[in-house]
C-alpha cells in the first residue's frame, strides 16, 4: 500500500475509536442517569409500600408498579452493557455497569428469585474481574443468624440446608458438612442366631467390629464388606441405659441387620436425616448461629427420641428466631406443625391464588396422608348399624351416580388397591360428619386444616410454589399427566414420595384434592368451601400450592377427599 493509504488508514482507525470513545461516554451518562433515577424511584416506593399487601387490589397494582420501575432499571443496564462494548477500556463504565447489575441483583433478592440474583452477582464478577470484586464481597455476603428456643429446653437440634437436588427438589444436607460419626443400630436380629443367644437386642448400637470404630458411612460399608470375610469377629455394642458389652462369634453366623442411625424412619421421609455430625447444634436454646441466607430445617429431638421438622427462612443480616412449643404428644400417622408467622407469596400461575400475605398460625398437627377409602367404609358400615338410608347417602358417587364405593349387605369386600386410595366424591358436610365420628370414636377433636394451615404445610417458611421445591415434573404428583396402564387413577395414599412437604406431609400436590375447613370468600348468598391441591384427573395447574377452588358445602366431585388435622397441645 501506498503511504497516502497507510495514513488514511490510520486517520480512520483514530476517528473511529475517538468516535467510539464520545458515543461510549454518551451512553455511559445516558445509562447512569437512567440506572440511578430507577434505583431511586424503587427505594421510595419500597418505603412507601407495604411489604404485605393489604388486599388482591392492592397486590396487584404494587406488582405493576415493580415490573414497570424493574424495566426501567433493566433499560438503563442494558444501555450501560453499550457502552462498555464500544468502549471496553474505560474503568467508570465498567464500575457504573457492575453497580447496575449488583442493584438489580438486589431487587431479585428482595422479590425471592435466588437463581436470579446469583447471575447478576456472577456479571458483576465478571464485569470488574476477579481483584475488584473483592470490593463487592460485604454486598455479597448474604449471612444471616439462627436462633431457636424450645419449651420445653434441652431438644437437641440438628441443622440441614434446602438445596436444589439432580431432580429439581429441594433436599435437606446437613450443615455443615463434615465427617459423620454413624452408629450402626440393629434393627433385627435373626432367630436361633448367634447374636440372639448371646442377647443382642434390637436397638443396640454397634460401635466397633474387628477392631474397627465407625466413622463414616463410607468406611462402614467397607469395613463391613472386608470383615464378613473373617472366621471369628469381635463385636462391641452399646445398649442404652447400660455399658458397653463385646460379644464373638463367627461373621457368617453373627445374625445381625442394622442401619446407619438416623431419623428418618421415625419422620417417616425419603430423605436422610442423620443426627450425628457436624450439623449438630446441640441443646436449646441455641443463639448466634450464623448460616448464609437461603431455606434450612432445623431437626428437633426431645428428650423422648421424637423427631420434628421446623423449616426456617434465614434473611441478610437478620436473626431467624424460632420459638417451638413441643407437643406433648403426636398420634401415628400425624406430623406436627410449629406455629408462628409464614410468608405466603402470591404465586401469578395459581388459579385463584390469593395476594401475598403473613399467615400466622397455632401449633397443629396434620395427616401424613388422606383418610383413605376403608377409613370411609369403616364410617359408612358403622352409620348402617343404625341408619341404612343414611349409610347409603354417605357412599360416595362419581360423575355417571354411580356408587365407586359398594356397601355390601354382609362383612365388607373392598378391592385393595382401591382400599389404600384416598376417599373422594364426598361433600364437606359428610367430611364433618365423619370428623365428628372420628372424634369420638379416637377420644380427640380431629378437624380439617384451615386454609392458611393447609398451605403452610405445603409450602414451609419458604413460600415455595409446589409441596416439593420450585419446578415442577410429571412424575412428582399423581395428575392427569402421569396415567398408570393407560387409565387415569388415583395411587395409594403416601406412595408418591416425591410429593413429600417441608414438613415431610405427602400428597399435597396430587393424588385428590383437599377439603379445608376455611370459607372461600365472605358474604357470598351460597357458602362455598376453599378446596386446595391437585388431583389425579386435573391439569397440573393445581398442583401449585397457592391454588384453590370454590365448591358448595354440599356438592361433591369424584377427585376431592380430604385429611384430617387437630390442635397441638402443649407440654
Amino acid at each position: 500500500a501506498s503511504p497516502d493509504v497507510a495514513i488514511a488508514r490510520r486517520e480512520f482507525e483514530v476517528g473511529t475509536r475517538e468516535g467510539a470513545a464520545r458515543d461510549s461516554a454518551r451512553l455511559r451518562e445516558e445509562g447512569a442517569a437512567s440506572v440511578a433515577s430507577a434505583g431511586e424511584a424503587l427505594r421510595l416506593f419500597r418505603e412507601a409500600s407495604p411489604e404485605v399487601p393489604s388486599d388482591e387490589i392492592e397486590a396487584r397494582r404494587r406488582e405493576r408498579d415493580l415490573a414497570r420501575l424493574g424495566r426501567e432499571l433493566r433499560a438503563g443496564t442494558e444501555i450501560l452493557s453499550r457502552s462498555v462494548a464500544l468502549d471496553p477500556d474505560q474503568e467508570n463504565g465498567r464500575a457504573a455497569l457492575a453497580a447496575a447489575y449488583a442493584l438489580l441483583h438486589e431487587e431479585a433478592l428482595r422479590e425471592g428469585r435466588p437463581d436470579e440474583a446469583s447471575i447478576y452477582e456472577g456479571l458483576v464478577r465478571t464485569t470488574v474481574g476477579e481483584a475488584a470484586f473483592a470490593g463487592y464481597a460485604e454486598r455479597f455476603r448474604r449471612v444471616g443468624r439462627l436462633r431457636v428456643e424450645t419449651d420445653p429446653p434441652g431438644a437437641i437440634a440438628f441443622l440441614f440446608r434446602l438445596e436444589e437436588g439432580a431432580d429439581s427438589r429441594l433436599v435437606p444436607v446437613p450443615w455443615p458438612s463434615g465427617p459423620e460419626r454413624v452408629p450402626l443400630v440393629v434393627e433385627q436380629v435373626v432367630a436361633g442366631s448367634e447374636a440372639e443367644r448371646l442377647g443382642v437386642r434390637v436397638g443396640d448400637r454397634v460401635l466397633a467390629a474387628g477392631g474397627v470404630e465407625f466413622e463414616g458411612i463410607d468406611q462402614l460399608r467397607h469395613s463391613l464388606a472386608r470383615l464378613l470375610g473373617r472366621g471369628a469377629l469381635r463385636v462391641r455394642l452399646r445398649r442404652e441405659g447400660g455399658p458397653d458389652f463385646e460379644i464373638e462369634t463367627s461373621a457368617a453366623k453373627l445374625g445381625i441387620a442394622a442401619r446407619g442411625e438416623d431419623a428418618s424412619s421415625g419422620l417417616k421421609s425419603a430423605f436422610a436425616w442423620p443426627v450425628s455430625g457436624p450439623h449438630r447444634l446441640g441443646a436449646t436454646p441455641i443463639s448466634g448461629v450464623e448460616c448464609p441466607e437461603g431455606s434450612w430445617v432445623v431437626l428437633l429431638r426431645d428428650a423422648a427420641g421424637r423427631c420434628f421438622r421446623v423449616p426456617a427462612r434465614v434473611a441478610r443480616d437478620e436473626e431467624t428466631r424460632l420459638d417451638v412449643a413441643l407437643p406433648a404428644e403426636v398420634p401415628d400417622g400425624f406430623l406436627f406443625v410449629a406455629g408462628g408467622e409464614y410468608d405466603l407469596p402470591r404465586d401469578a400461575a395459581a388459579p385463584a391464588g390469593r395476594a401475598t400475605r403473613r399467615a400466622r398460625v397455632a401449633n397443629f398437627l396434620i395427616a401424613a396422608r388422606e383418610v383413605t377409602t376403608a377409613e370411609w367404609l369403616e364410617y359408612v358400615l358403622d352409620v348402617r348399624k343404625t341408619d341404612s338410608a343414611a349409610a347409603e347417602a354417605l357412599l360416595p358417587y362419581d360423575p355417571a351416580k354411580r356408587s365407586i364405593l359398594p356397601l355390601p349387605e354382609g362383612p365388607p369386600t373392598l378391592d385393595p388397591r382401591r382400599a389404600a386410595w384416598p376417599i373422594q366424591g364426598v361433600t364437606r358436610i359428610q367430611v364433618e360428619g365423619y370428623l365428628a365420628w372420628r372424634s369420638a370414636r379416637d377420644g380427640r377433636a380431629w378437624r380439617l386444616p384451615t386454609e392458611d394451615e393447609w398451605e403452610v404445610a405445603a409450602r414451609g417458611a419458604d413460600g415455595r410454589t409446589f409441596p416439593w421445591g420450585n419446578l415442577f415434573h410429571e412424575s412428582f404428583a399423581r395428575t392427569r399427566m402421569t396415567p398408570v396402564d393407560g387409565w387415569f387413577a388415583p395411587a395409594p395414599v403416601g406412595t408418591i414420595l416425591r410429593d413429600e412437604s417441608p414438613f415431610g406431609v405427602y400428597d399435597l400436590g396430587g393424588n385428590a384434592s383437599e377439603w379445608t375447613s376455611s370459607a372461600f370468600a365472605e358474604g357470598g348468598r351460597m357458602p362455598l368451601g376453599v378446596v386446595k391441591g391437585g388431583a389425579w384427573g386435573w391439569d397440573p395447574l393445581y398442583v401449585r400450592s397457592a391454588a384453590r377452588i370454590d365448591l358448595g358445602l354440599d356438592q361433591r366431585d369424584h377427585h376431592i377427599g380430604f385429611r384430617m388435622a387437630a390442635d397441638a397441645k402443649g407440654p
